[in-house]
């Protein structure tokens, strides 16, 4: 096990996932780009007071839901050839993943992924990764602007918003809320959570 991966050589997805230490944080600072290790940006703690925040309503509707879900941060999915992300919480079908030698991969596509926009990064989860998860056939994409970064993205700029993404017929379709509305989800129906209280949790 390595604790750096080393940059001047061409990864697969396996290989990548292979060097590493599931529990080793340095794990989560990393990306694959056309066999190229990313460093990722450090996330900010109103960044992970978010992601924790939506992992424990999530897991909250997976009890209600019975268990066909799990959810999950810090997965590696692949999403081409030499190329892996890691959304900011993931959720993925029990029967689909039950097999897999390793939770810190998954080479099947999730049921839902969360990007939690970030100042350093924040164009890859409105450009590259949406286009790469709608090819591997996530049927459901939220990005959480809570600061918020996008402002030429966004309907209502320099308004925090959540933007739900659903496939339909190979493309997304977005939906966006904002302030008291409350966001629908097709994986969560029955969630009652708005935009506010989400942006609330980074404030604790």
């Amino acid at each position: 096990m390595v604790q750096v991966p080393v940059l001047n050589q061409r990864w697969t997805f396996d290989e990548f996932i292979a060097e590493f230490d599931p529990g080793d944080d340095s794990l989560h600072l990393w990306e694959l780009e056309d066999g190229k290790p990313i460093k990722m940006p450090e996330p900010s703690w109103a960044h992970e007071f978010i992601a924790d925040f939506l992992c424990k309503r999530f897991e909250a509707e997976c009890e209600q839901m019975g268990p066909s879900y799990l959810v999950r941060r810090f997965v590696a999915v692949k999403v081409g050839q030499g190329k892996g992300r890691k959304p900011d919480v993931t959720v993925f079908s029990r029967t689909l993943v039950k097999n897999l030698r390793s939770q810190a991969q998954l080479p099947v596509a999730p049921k839902l992924a969360v990007e939690i926009a970030s100042p350093g990064n924040w164009r890859t989860d409105y450009t590259e990764k949406r286009l790469y998860y709608a090819a591997i056939g996530i049927q459901e994409y939220w990005i959480a602007d809570f600061i918020p970064c996008a402002t030429e993205f966004l309907e209502v700029p320099n308004v925090p918003a959540v933007l739900v993404h659903w496939l339909a017929g190979g493309n997304y379709q977005v939906k966006q809320y904002r302030g008291r509305d409350r966001i629908i989800s097709p994986t969560f129906p029955n969630l009652n959570l708005t935009v506010d209280q989400l942006v609330a949790a980074a404030e604790v």
